[in-house]
């Protein structure tokens, strides 16, 4: 049985609610990646990039909606 695994990328801002990759990493791991399963870069002064793999289509769907409503707060 083949498990294939995506890789999916989202902007992120680094805000004061978020500042840093250490602070998102943590944010990552509660909404529950595992930690080998992301990664973070820095693109701008206050800007950059998740990477993440995931099996399953609808959970990464999920996750970047979740993204997306913190790249406004």
């Amino acid at each position: 049985m083949h498990n294939a695994v995506s890789q999916y990328q989202h902007s992120v801002i680094f805000s004061s609610s978020l500042p840093d990759e250490a602070t998102w990493a943590v944010r990552l791991l509660e909404m529950g990646l595992a930690r080998e399963a992301f990664s973070i870069l820095r693109t701008g002064e206050d800007s950059g990039i998740v990477k993440f793999w995931e099996p399953d289509r609808f959970e990464a769907i999920r996750l970047l909606a979740r993204l997306g409503t913190m790249k406004t707060h």
